[in-house]
Parts: C-alpha cells; sequence; structure tokens
C-alpha cells in the first residue's frame, strides 16, 4: 500500500493528530512560530479572556498613540525634510493595522524556573520538554475538541520507579488517547493488564521478521476461573525500589500490604503523588535487615506487626494461649530477639510499654507510634474478630449461624478461613470508618500524616 494522498492527510488531521514524544531537538513545536504548539496554545488562551472582556487593546492602542506622536511623528518630519522637494505634503508613520493585545504576545519563550534559577524550554533536556509538549497538546485538546492521539517511546527513561508510577497517573488523566512502549516493571506494575499489548518479534517468511500482537481478552477473569485481587497481589509484589521511595512501610506479609495499602489509601494516602514503597517482609525474621538498612540509609518507615512479634505467648505456642473466647494471651516480657531496644532506646519507655501491652493497647500504640511503628492488638486477622460490626460481617461471609455465632468459632475453628485475602479485605471494605478496630483507625489516620510529614 502506497502512501496516503496528502489532500487525505490534510482531512485526517481535522479530526485526529498524531503526536511523537520525545520532542526532537530539532523540532520547532516549542519555539515561537509557524506550526509552535505554544504559539497556538497562547494564542488560544489570550483570545478566549480577550473575549469575555478586551480591557487589553485599548490600553495597547493608548501606549502605541503616544509612540506615534512623540516619536514616529518627528522621524516622518525628519524624513519631509531629507527629500528637498517644495509642495504642501507630509509623511506619517502609522500602524498598518490597528494595534491591539496582539502585539504583546510575539516571541514568546516557555521558561522552567525551580527557586531562583530559570531555563529556556530549548536548553532544557530531552524529558522536561516532552512533558512541556504533553501538557500544551493536552490543553489544545481540551479548547479545540480535536482528538490527539500521543505517541511516547519509554517514558520511564532517566526516571525512578516512583517517578515513572507518578508519571503514569498523570498521562490517564490527560484528554489524550495514549500509546507507549516500555521495558520498565514499575510502569506495567501501575496499569492493569488488561491495558498491556504485548508485542513480539517474530521470524517472517517474507520480510525477515514481524511484530505479533497479543492482548487478554475482556472475559479473561470468569473464563479462567481467575480471582482477580489474588492474581494482581501476586504480580504486584516488589523489591529493591524502596532504595528510590521517600517512605517505606515494612509489613509481615503480603496480605498485610494489601490491608495496609487499603487503609491509607481509604484515609486520603494518593500513592501516585508520593513515593511510598510498601514492603512485604514474608515473616518478622526479615525484619532485622529492612529496618537496619533504612536507618544507615536514612530514609523514612515505619514498621507494622502483630503483637506476637514483641511479646511470647503465654504458654509458648497460640494454641496453647487462648482465653475462653478464642483470644491470645501473652507473656509479660519482651522476646529476646524483637528490636525493642533499638526501636526504643529508653529504658522507662519499654518498661511502659510492656505495662500497656497489658493494660491499654491504645496507651501502647501511642508510644510506638512515636518511634514509626505500628502494633495490632493480637494480629491484623484477629483484630477485626474484636469489633462487634466486623465480627457480624464475618459470621455472614462464612455462613455461621445459631449458637456458633461467637468469636471462638471465627478464631478457633475457622481461623485458617480468617486468615484469607478476600476475607480480611472483603470484610475491612465493608466496615465504615468509625467501626474499623483500633489498629486499623491509627493506621488509616497516622500513616499518611507520616508520609506527608516525610516529604518535608
Amino acid at each position: 500500500m502506497g502512501a496516503a494522498p496528502q489532500g487525505f492527510q490534510d482531512i485526517l488531521q481535522r479530526f485526529v493528530r498524531y503526536v511523537y514524544i520525545p520532542v526532537a531537538r530539532n523540532e520547532k513545536i516549542l519555539n515561537w512560530g509557524q506550526g509552535s504548539i505554544l504559539q497556538a496554545a497562547v494564542a488560544s488562551w489570550v483570545g478566549d479572556h480577550i473575549k469575555r472582556r478586551d480591557r487589553i487593546s485599548p490600553k495597547v492602542a493608548e501606549v502605541t498613540s503616544i509612540i506615534k506622536n512623540r516619536t514616529f511623528k518627528g522621524l516622518a518630519k525628519h524624513l519631509r525634510s531629507l527629500t528637498h522637494l517644495n509642495g504642501d505634503f507630509e509623511f506619517e508613520l502609522d500602524y498598518a493595522t490597528p494595534p491591539d493585545y496582539s502585539l504583546l504576545i510575539q516571541d514568546l519563550i516557555l521558561r522552567v524556573v525551580d527557586g531562583k534559577t530559570s531555563v529556556d524550554i530549548s536548553d532544557c533536556g530531552s524529558g522536561t520538554q516532552s512533558l512541556a509538549a504533553i501538557g500544551l497538546y493536552s490543553y489544545l485538546a481540551e479548547v479545540l475538541n480535536g482528538t490527539y492521539i500521543l505517541g511516547i517511546e519509554e517514558p520511564e527513561q532517566n526516571l525512578h520507579p516512583q517517578a515513572q508510577r507518578s508519571l503514569l497517573a498523570a498521562l490517564k488523566d490527560v484528554p489524550l488517547q495514549v500509546l507507549f512502549t516500555t521495558h520498565s516493571t514499575a510502569m506495567l506494575d501501575s496499569l492493569e493488564h488488561e491495558e498491556v499489548a504485548l508485542c513480539r518479534r517474530v521470524p517472517s517468511s517474507t520480510r525477515g521478521f514481524e511484530v505479533t500482537v497479543t492482548q487478554i481478552s475482556s472475559d479473561f477473569w470468569v473464563s479462567k476461573g481467575i480471582d482477580r485481587d489474588k492474581y494482581y497481589s501476586f504480580y504486584r509484589r516488589r523489591n529493591s525500589e524502596f532504595f528510590f521511595a521517600d517512605y517505606v512501610v515494612l509489613t509481615e506479609s503480603p496480605i498485610d500490604s494489601e490491608l495496609v495499602k487499603y487503609l491509607s489509601a481509604d484515609g486520603g494516602l494518593d500513592f501516585s503523588k508520593n513515593s511510598v514503597s510498601i514492603v512485604s517482609l514474608d515473616g518478622v525474621e526479615s525484619l532485622p535487615y529492612a529496618y537496619h538498612l533504612l536507618n544507615e540509609l536514612n530514609i523514612g518507615f515505619s514498621s507494622i506487626v502483630d503483637k506476637d512479634y514483641f511479646l511470647p505467648y503465654l504458654n509458648d505456642e497460640l494454641e496453647m494461649s487462648r482465653d475462653a473466647r478464642g483470644f491470645p494471651k501473652y507473656k509479660k516480657e519482651f522476646k529476646r530477639r524483637c528490636l525493642i531496644e533499638e526501636m526504643i532506646p529508653d529504658q522507662k519507655m519499654r518498661d511502659d510499654l510492656l505495662e500497656y501491652f497489658h493494660s491499654n493497647h491504645s496507651r501502647a500504640m501511642g508510644v510506638l507510634e512515636k518511634y514509626g511503628v505500628f502494633c495490632f492488638r493480637y494480629s491484623m486477622d484477629i483484630d477485626l474478630v474484636g469489633s462487634d460490626t466486623a465480627k457480624n460481617i464475618l459470621f455472614e461471609v462464612m455462613g455461621i449461624e445459631g449458637d456458633a455465632m461467637n468469636s471462638f468459632e471465627i478464631l478457633v475453628n475457622r481461623k485458617n478461613r480468617l486468615k484469607k485475602q478476600e476475607v480480611v479485605l472483603g470484610a475491612t471494605r465493608s466496615l465504615p470508618p468509625g467501626s474499623l478496630p483500633n489498629s486499623y483507625k491509627r493506621i488509616r489516620k497516622k500513616l499518611p500524616e507520616l508520609v506527608k510529614a516525610s516529604r518535608y
């Protein structure tokens, strides 16, 4: 198939325009002049505001009149004298068209200002130029009601993982259709797999190779019998990205991570606008490695643990240390291998904490939060049973009826079901904020505050 006729391309561009990013150094779309998107955006913005009420053009006419009468008039007289001709005529310098606001929007440049530094956009890197172009095209698409297809080649270049996710969140909000190629796992982790088209280069008998494109179907989850939440919980487990984070949250397990992410987001934490990494430790045995490294690197972080991280069970094993309702009981001593001395260097504070763990868990949480630690009253799943509203939801979810509707039934006879992600998150999502367990409320309220504070 040959190239499309030029006339067809002109007609097509009235309805659809394709924009390629990054902006090439030899392109002039960010400079002032014919074909410049900067000029088009400025003209559109100023024109729209002038239409509402033009207060600028009269002032421009007033100033140019002064220039004409005080400056141009003298030059015209001098030119007349240099003609050395007799006659009753004179020269006059005047504007070819009546002056208006357009005189003030000529040869503009876009600058990037950072603190006291101001740099022309033409002197900035390709990444900054590309972001400026995206913003300008987005504005033009809004005001001109045009359809722009934005094509971006590997937008992750020169961006750390958190910045990649922020860029992707911004791209999802622009009024353009966006297509981009990427080799970044961080970018893919931020996309739904339904949004990803996998391109592979395969041998071809006619042209050496060709590209095949595959994508999951819209009925993928139903046809394959896959739990979508579990699927994404598996694929979105990441490591090492916390080196680039402004704040890190350490949890004991992937389910804890999903719960903390939900509570934080529900409490107002926008993960796309904050460099936060939630890291699952897959067991508290790994906590020292992360705890000491983050301290050494001076990266802000919080640790979220179960109570049995600090205290041993009363009879050493959980099943031998339950009360009549099925809730755990603990010894009044700290475990030898926990990081309590590193977390709370002050002996008096540690003594108070140990007392609070048995008498007033809210005060215990208050002490720990000063050191960036959140502790469930018992554990992530057991704390839910301590909320009457949540317990009633669990009865319904688990199909518990009649005399079996008690805490012991859930905590002991159905303890394995209680630990399931769909049970914990399902019940939590059904709860209004006021009915959450106290430990959940603390995480929901305090963690977003800590993250925001870390930015300053």
